[in-house]
């Protein structure tokens, strides 16, 4: 979606004209157009809305409040009123759909794109030295972040509105934020709550063929058995991936058996680059997606431009299965407790921790563990160190700048005044990580839908859900059993137990009983076709005049990766990461400061 506001000479373009200003837009073939006399709305939604909205536009008059509601859910939206010349732009509570904007309200001039850098074709934009730093950093731009500092992102549930002097007159912000009261239900209530609740978020999705992209994890399972619960066996199909010359990565294994045993047709890729990329083609690529994300040279190839059709994929919010281990529980336990005992443990342990920083990235898990068990009694140092990497030792390791990483910490600040429980505690974590990460795993997923005109659900996203899943008795969400490792057969603890048991009737036990296992395969990519382009990004950016890794100070933090001569590892994959996010990046920089 593109939409300029009151800009002239653009006859390459769809016009809509108001006698106030002129709209010129550019729509791909998944997005929507609807219009009757007196309103007109461009929207992006992966739900299946068209029938409904088509049917509300028969109608004269359609107000904004009305029409949420059809949109389920899933949407990004322009929304204008002919009479009054007043635009309305939506975006959902989820964060499904993303919009950006550049507003000159001196010159009358405003766009709208869903693509954050296609604005920099009409503005001279130039990079967020922050912004760059917070994606360095973390890896991920929070939302209502851009890469630049013209350009502005719609953030989640917000709802903005223009007159038509194309001033901006009102805006009606959304926060995200969970009960941390937990509901009563008995563990076999909750146990078939989950199951109703996740099957009830596919149904806005449910179209003709429906393909889950299956990895054989328990989330992308639950996807699978959601849409067996509420569709006939031939409408749904399972796509399996894997990274050629991957170690102890190959999850279609697990994928196999579950849709075998659901008799479920499923179809199996096999990834590996296979030409050389040219830095070219790298540019052209990153420039169509709002979030750089090297997934997409495994999985970007299988998605059709079919409105028939809709693709799942399961990332999840993790209030149900949340993340935590026997220290995590013991540190969250401590939220009730007498603040001066806290206040005193801490005091005693942190005159030993310098003792224990040595061990910060050792390979040995125990000793990481030591020093990991100094900061339970600081439970604000110990949630921005352990859930969201706020550590200044892990970038000074990668010899990154620090100018930035005080401010960048605020962010993550959490009030503990407010919090009286573990559930309230981890409900916090998720409302942040929502703003953080959700919001950026869900940006590569869609960028993937946008290019190729496709549709992806993302279900477990869905805010009703969520709400419900927030609400479950934390020590259930953390119940453990037996179960194997991620790639073998030993006998090991796995969580998830809640899950579990909610597919119990439907699930295969190699699945069922699967520990936790995503694959690393990053760096197989590395050491294939991916090092090559980057270098070659790399030396043209260090010779240019106007370097970016100069101008950035990160001549330090590249040189590794273009001084190293063997093999990338798995344990480097981190550090390929944000060497792919610089990559990236340099293209952003070019593309605005060249054109």
């Amino acid at each position: 979606m593109l939409l300029l506001f009151n800009y002239t000479n653009l006859s390459s373009y769809n016009k809509l004209t108001l006698s106030s200003f002129p709209v010129h837009y550019e729509l791909n073939k998944r997005e929507y157009f609807f219009e009757n006399e007196r309103v007109v709305l461009f929207l992006i939604s992966n739900a299946n809305v068209k029938h409904d909205i088509s049917l509300l536009f028969k109608k004269e008059s359609v107000k904004i409040d009305f029409l949420k509601p059809f949109l389920q859910g899933d949407y990004f939206g322009v929304f204008i009123e002919k009479h009054i010349e007043q635009i309305t732009v939506i975006r959902d509570e989820s964060g499904i759909n993303s919009g950006y904007y550049y507003h000159d309200p001196i010159n009358k001039n405003l766009i709208i794109a869903s693509v954050m850098h296609d604005i920099t074709n009409f503005v001279p934009c130039e990079l967020s030295k922050e912004t760059i730093f917070q994606f360095l950093y973390s890896d991920y731009l929070w939302d209502g972040q851009t890469f630049y500092n013209q350009v502005k992102e719609f953030k989640v549930g917000e709802e903005c509105i223009f007159d038509k002097n194309l001033h901006l007159i009102d805006k009606k912000e959304f926060k995200i934020q969970f009960s941390s009261v937990e509901n009563t239900l008995t563990e076999e209530e909750n146990i078939k709550t989950l199951r109703k609740k996740i099957a009830d978020a596919h149904k806005k999705y449910l179209n003709d063929q429906n393909i889950v992209l299956l990895s054989g994890g328990i989330d992308s399972v639950a996807m699978l058995i959601a849409l067996d619960d509420l569709l006939d066996k031939k409408r749904i199909k399972a796509y399996s991936y894997k990274v050629k010359n991957a170690i102890n990565a190959d999850e279609t294994v697990y994928a196999k058996s579950i849709a075998n045993h659901l008799n479920i047709n499923i179809e199996i890729f096999e990834r590996e680059l296979k030409e050389q990329i040219e830095p070219e083609d790298f540019q052209k690529l990153v420039l169509k997606m709002n979030n750089p994300y090297m997934g997409v040279h495994i999985f970007n190839n299988n998605f059709e431009n079919n409105e028939f059709v809709t693709y799942y994929a399961g990332q999840d919010t993790r209030l149900h299965t949340p993340s935590v281990n026997k220290l995590d529980l013991f540190a969250f336990n401590l939220i009730n407790k007498p603040k001066i005992i806290i206040k005193t443990l801490n005091w005693f342990v942190s005159l030993i921790r310098p003792l224990f920083k040595p061990f910060f990235n050792s390979k040995n898990r125990n000793l990481r563990g030591l020093l990991r068990l100094t900061y339970v009694f600081d439970i604000q140092k110990y949630v921005q160190k352990y859930y969201f990497k706020i550590d200044k030792a892990y970038l000074e390791s990668y010899h990154l700048p620090t100018e930035f990483y005080n401010k960048f910490k605020t962010k993550y600040y959490i009030d503990l005044n407010k919090i009286y429980n573990q559930r309230g505690l981890y409900n916090t974590i998720v409302e942040l990580k929502w703003k953080e990460q959700y919001v950026s795993d869900i940006k590569y997923i869609q960028d993937m839908a946008r290019m190729s005109d496709s549709y992806i659900a993302m279900p477990f996203y869905d805010m009703n859900l969520a709400k419900y899943k927030a609400t479950i008795p934390f020590k259930l969400t953390t119940k453990a059993m037996f179960g194997k490792s991620g790639f073998g057969e030993n006998k090991k603890v796995v969580f998830k137990y809640l899950l579990r048991m909610s597919l119990k009737d439907k699930i295969d036990k190699k699945t069922l009983y699967r520990s936790k296992a995503a694959p690393a395969t990053f760096y197989i990519l590395f050491n294939e076709k991916f090092t090559n382009v980057l270098k070659k990004i790399f030396v043209v950016d260090l010779n240019s005049e106007e370097s970016f890794i100069k101008n950035y100070h990160l001549n330090d933090f590249v040189d590794k990766f273009l001084t190293k001569s063997s093999a990338w590892e798995e344990k480097d994959q981190g550090y390929l990461l944000k060497i792919y996010n610089t990559a990236a990046i340099i293209c952003y920089y070019r593309n605005s400061k060249y054109k």
